[in-house]
């Protein structure tokens, strides 16, 4: 009984701090044939919200050989031979994060089994169920993370690497909500009042300081700053470095305290360019209609845009729907091939009878979720407003055709916010449709809308990697606080801050983007620089995940587009200089992740 109150401040601590969704005693740990311990399984969320299990046995020490009595120990006395052991040496407290495998057994005769393995191969005791069996534990669990039943193996489950699914209902509201009217779309300002607007913004306010890098490498880094040219693409991609667990990032830069923001080394914005226009897009082409300098056309659209009369045409060069050296011909071929290939698509669908679609469950499941999202995409964009307009109905059809195109995916809740702004601009059925396609594929979409979500998963990672860097205390607050997943950034990433700027606004962004000039993940840096932006509030009131993500969706309409991709392009430059100075001395960095999808 003495040794057995011991484990109660435990117990007593846990159920204060904690909340017990389950809980079972009599689940035994085997060291051997002979031992036996005894012990409590739990499944805990903590109050910052991370989701664990222990094991803790019922009793500390003594000879637990054998069966003898209730809980399976017997007097160190009983028996010749019997050996001492600590029992607490086998307890454990583990994230379900950590976590990426679970196997039940369930022999013919004996006991029910799981035995959990973890993200680094380290097999955990298995735990015998001397009463009743696991069914219990794993449906709370299911309720509680994303379980994926493995096809080879009934009893084996994989433990999902971040909780996706639960992030997903959690945004759901917030894909699904009403968005709140926004003023009508206004004519883009004259290139004088633009340029003049822009120069405004003469310093980053309240963003003052950005990333600073270590003395020791400045001499070296300033050169590399000025190199135009950088590795590019899937052989190399800088942007997903990886840090070793126990280096201190932090020690590589020098953080500067402001009574403002606490982050790095100020640095001075540069102006950004008026837009591309009309003019200049055909000084572009040769007598053939092909692009003489792509480079340098992309370059100017990161910089400055591109004029609204000229995006149905300039659009389908940066989406991929037609090649940079392309002719007027050929381009006119492939506008005809393509309708009638995009046809084929729509054809197999609107053909469909009622009896035949009485009997496609999952076309009438696809179809009603679609009906539900476009009624209510930009409805407040006049394009979109009203009754019966038009234009919602072509949305309806590229996103239904999509779903028989490409019926792995299908149709998946943040498309149609994805396609609104296609549709606005090319105005056209057909076009909005490849444009749609080549904007999933080309432009790697297409991996955050699949089952589990790869992309997003790749892409917090991503940004983990940029925020630990350009702002290590940050970082090490929402590390602390357990919201380092940035699952608050969910809504950002999976719809390209669709929900954030005025409708207008989104064009300009989506086309800098889509110039591939800040790489393929630039967003991310304007996602860290937001961020960044509103550290003192997010560090000093010590927010939840959940508060974190109400605050960060409330910022809609509330954050400036040209700051934040001048921000963005800032720490894109710095962390590319971080990049490349590791390349040099590469004694901190264990891998750089290749070709993540």
């Amino acid at each position: 009984a003495e040794v057995e109150d011991q484990s109660r401040p435990w117990k007593k601590q846990m159920e204060a701090d904690s909340l017990v969704l389950y809980a079972k005693d009599n689940v035994w740990i085997h060291p051997s044939d002979v031992h036996k311990i005894k012990g409590r399984l739990r499944l805990i969320r903590s109050s910052s919200g991370a989701l664990k299990i222990s094991w803790q046995p019922l009793l500390t020490t003594g000879d637990f050989s054998g069966s003898g009595g209730n809980d399976g120990r017997r007097s160190p006395a009983s028996g010749s031979g019997s050996v001492s052991i600590r029992a607490d040496l086998y307890a454990f407290s583990v994230p379900i994060s950590e976590l990426q495998w679970i196997r039940k057994y369930i022999p013919p005769l004996g006991y029910h089994q799981i035995t959990l393995v973890q993200r680094g191969g380290v097999t955990l005791p298995p735990l015998f169920f001397h009463e009743g069996n696991s069914k219990d534990l794993f449906s709370v669990l299911q309720q509680h993370h994303s379980l994926s039943r493995s096809e080879e193996d009934s009893n084996l489950f994989q433990v999902n690497e971040v909780e996706m699914d639960i992030i997903a209902r959690k945004m759901r509201p917030f894909l699904q909500e009403e968005q709140p009217a926004r003023p009508k779309p206004e004519q883009p300002a004259s290139a004088v009042e633009k340029v003049a607007r822009d120069i405004g913004w003469n310093v980053l306010q309240n963003f003052s300081k950005v990333t600073s890098l270590a003395r020791s490498t400045t001499a070296q880094i300033k050169d590399k700053i000025q190199k135009p040219a950088r590795p590019s693409g899937d052989a190399y991609d800088g942007d997903a470095i990886l840090l070793d667990r126990d280096f201190d990032v932090s020690a590589s830069f020098d953080v500067v305290d402001s009574p403002d923001l606490k982050l790095l080394e100020a640095v001075q914005l540069r102006p950004r360019l008026c837009e591309l226009t009309a003019e200049e897009w055909i000084g572009r082409l040769d007598v053939d209609g092909c692009i003489t300098d792509p480079e340098a056309v992309r370059k100017r659209i990161f910089r400055g845009g591109v004029s609204p009369e000229i995006r149905p045409v300039v659009w389908k060069f940066l989406l991929g729907v037609d090649a940079w050296d392309s002719t007027f011909e050929k381009r006119s071929d492939d506008d005809q091939r393509r309708l009638a290939e995009y046809m084929v698509y729509k054809t197999q669908w609107t053909s469909i009878t009622p009896a035949q679609e009485a009997r496609f469950a999952k076309f009438k499941d696809r179809r009603s979720r679609i009906d539900k999202d476009v009624t209510r995409t930009d409805r407040e964009v006049p394009f979109f407003a009203g009754e019966d307009n038009p234009n919602v109905e072509l949305l309806r059809n590229v996103l239904t055709t999509y779903s028989f195109y490409n019926f792995d995916v299908g149709y998946c809740q943040g498309m149609s916010d994805m396609l609104s702004p296609l549709l606005y601009v090319f105005q056209s059925e057909q076009e909005s449709f490849w444009a749609f396609v080549s904007l999933l594929d080309k432009h790697r979409m297409e991996s955050n809308f699949v089952k589990g979500q790869p992309g997003m998963h790749s892409q917090f990672l991503r940004l983990q990697n940029i925020l630990r860097v350009a702002d290590p205390a940050l970082y090490k607050h929402l590390q602390t606080h357990q919201c380092d997943n940035l699952f608050f950034c969910f809504r950002w990433i999976l719809i390209l801050f669709k929900r954030e700027f005025q409708y207008l606004e989104v064009l300009r962004l989506w086309e800098v983007l889509w110039s591939g000039c800040g790489g393929p993940y630039f967003h991310l840096y304007m996602c860290a620089a937001v961020l960044m932006f509103h550290r003192n509030l997010l560090t000093a009131s010590n927010m939840s995940l959940d508060e974190i993500l109400k605050y960060v969706n409330e910022l809609s309409g509330k954050i400036r587009l040209e700051w934040a991709l001048c921000a963005a392009e800032i720490l894109y430059e710095q962390h590319s200089a971080w990049v490349d100075s590791q390349e040099d001395n590469p004694t901190p960095v264990t891998k750089v992740a290749r070709n993540a999808k």
